[in-house]
């Protein structure tokens, strides 16, 4: 007597359905592998027809996509071609060239077709189909997450470097405001010493000089003159070259020895490459109400000025006379010579600071580095604009910092994903044994 065959039950049809799909999973990675190991050794082109031939008579969809595949790499091997003076071969390999653009179709082809054989091979296999579907579902919500996290971190860290830039600004301001005070101290203290007021009563210059040396190496002033009432130059232990010369048409000077009153102001003074900003306080020599000269105290703000905001701050810091650049951290590409002497080329931020006088921050461009920076006007007495101090970060720094918070943040969703995937394989496998239990 012969009996009819068992036909297999449904937990035999699910094991089969895993075992299949596992080894289906098991030869994509072995084609891969293959094409890996045929593209270290045998290159683009050779890979490509290796794996069109190995899946000649296999499926239709996966043939389609790597015929794609072996187009791409026929493009890219053109778009690498070396450098040649001829015109028609020059154009497989400019930059977005048409190969260029073909290869990127391609792919996408590629890719497309193999989409569509994984697929149909997926949606066969409900136990499959529904776990690849919550997969995916898990993958593009981590990617969503991931993607608004990453917007959010990179506009609080920009919103930061801006806010820092700005502050960085008002920093500089008050130092310049701090030197414009020193200048005043100094220049009052030597004003009103009784070796100067007693030098220039008796007409010696020489001693008048003798004390003014001594404050400008214990002050640390940049430059200190002494006038007499005319207005003529009588001690530059600065600079010697200025004795005898006159300056009794500069308006600091004129203004301190007609009002017998003390005046300090940023100015514009004659640089190496180009004119600098400087603070100066000129301050009236007076013995009761005779008036017997003035001294001139003055803090240039060049380079060594903004080295050693640099060192203090970790920003870099430009001064610029005018809309031009007098005094800057930032050194050209050669890195032999400092950016100085160059103009501010940016419109917005001339208008805003140069023209209206307001504070602005924003992203520049400076020889092919961007830079996270302020801008901060610097007004004379008169309450003109002679110049602008700027402080600036390269962005790069923004972007390292970036890079760790998403780092961190990849690994996080990693992990949650792995433990969403392996809590969804058991939940999906027991629903599913439910339905063929019911």
């Amino acid at each position: 007597m012969r009996y009819p065959k068992k036909a297999p039950s449904k937990k035999q049809h699910t094991i089969a359905d895993i075992v299949s799909a596992i080894l289906s999973v098991a030869d994509t990675l072995l084609v891969i592998f293959i094409l890996v190991m045929a593209y270290f050794f045998l290159g683009d082109y050779f890979a490509s027809i290796l794996v069109v031939f190995s899946l000649l008579f296999i499926s239709l969809y996966p043939l389609i996509g790597y015929i794609f595949l072996f187009l791409y790499a026929v493009c890219l091997a053109l778009y690498r071609l070396p450098i040649s003076t001829i015109v028609f071969y020059r154009k497989f390999i400019l930059e977005y060239s048409g190969v260029w653009q073909a290869s990127i179709a391609f792919s996408f082809l590629a890719f497309l077709f193999l989409g569509i054989w994984a697929w149909n091979f997926i949606k066969t296999r409900e136990f499959l189909r529904t776990y690849v579907v919550f997969l995916a579902t898990s993958v593009f919500l981590a990617c969503l997450g991931s993607f608004i996290v990453t917007i959010l971190i990179f506009g609080i860290i920009e919103r930061d470097n801006f806010n820092l830039m700005a502050s960085g600004a008002k920093s500089e301001q008050l130092i310049l405001a701090e030197r414009s005070n020193s200048a005043m101290f100094v220049a009052r203290t030597l004003a009103s010493d009784p070796s100067i007021t007693q030098a220039l009563a008796e007409n010696d210059h020489s001693k008048a000089s003798n004390y003014a040396k001594q404050y400008l190496y214990n002050s640390g002033v940049d430059f200190l003159h002494i006038y007499n009432a005319l207005g003529g130059v009588v001690a530059s232990p600065s600079d010697t070259r200025d004795e005898g010369n006159s300056a009794a048409d500069d308006k600091l000077v004129a203004f301190a020895l007609k009002e017998k009153k003390q005046i300090k102001s940023f100015d514009v003074s004659a640089g190496v490459l180009s004119p600098v900003v400087v603070t100066r306080a000129v301050v009236p020599i007076l013995v009761g109400d005779k008036l017997l000269g003035a001294v001139e105290a003055r803090y240039v703000f060049d380079n060594a000025f903004v080295d050693f905001s640099k060192a203090q701050t970790g920003l870099d810091i430009t001064v610029f006379t005018g809309n031009t650049r007098s005094a800057t951290t930032i050194w050209t590409q050669d890195n032999v010579s400092r950016w100085t002497g160059s103009v501010l080329e940016e419109q917005d931020i001339n208008q805003s600071v140069y023209e209206e006088g307001k504070s602005i921050q924003s992203l520049v461009d400076w020889l092919g580095v961007s830079y996270y920076s302020a801008f901060e006007p610097i007004r004379n007495e008169s309450n003109k604009i002679i110049g602008i101090v700027s402080v600036g970060t390269p962005s790069d720094i923004l972007q390292e910092n970036t890079r760790q918070q998403l780092l961190t943040t990849f690994i996080v969703l990693t992990i949650l994903s792995v433990i969403a995937a392996y809590i969804g394989y058991f939940m999906i496998h027991r629903l599913y044994h439910q339905k063929i239990s019911a």
